[in-house]
């Protein structure tokens, strides 16, 4: 199984979170308040094709429900592209708490690429 598991030792519990996960999954911690539950951004990504997705979900833990706040996605063809005139394309996003900004290439192969920038305010 790939994925999370939302564990509470200290009440003998865990489950599992069904939409998140991967081939490879990281957590950071954003913030733990006592009354209002932990924010992380739970990140997850797959390859496959010549094909590269991650998704980066910032999640509000209110008890055991996951509320989503705001996700990000990112991913290239680059071990997919560029022979038969196959476009490479591509985003990569960086992301804190507060804004995401999205980084978009394309081009008839992987060195000769065009890229635009776009940022988005998220406060959650």
């Amino acid at each position: 199984m790939q994925g999370y598991v939302l564990a509470r030792p200290a009440l003998g519990k865990a489950i599992v979170l069904d939409g998140f996960g991967g081939q490879s999954s990281d957590v950071t911690v954003l913030s733990h308040d006592g009354g209002k539950g932990y924010m992380v951004i739970l990140g997850s990504s797959i390859s496959g094709q010549g094909n590269f997705d991650a998704t980066y979900s910032v999640v509000l833990f209110d008890g055991w429900k996951p509320r989503m706040l705001f996700k990000a996605e990112e991913g290239n063809n680059f071990g997919d592209c560029g022979d038969e005139g196959k476009v490479c394309e591509g985003r990569q996003v960086f992301q804190n708490p507060l804004a995401v900004t999205a980084v978009r290439y394309s081009g008839p192969d992987g060195k000769r690429t065009k890229a635009s920038v776009s940022s988005k305010v998220v406060i959650p």
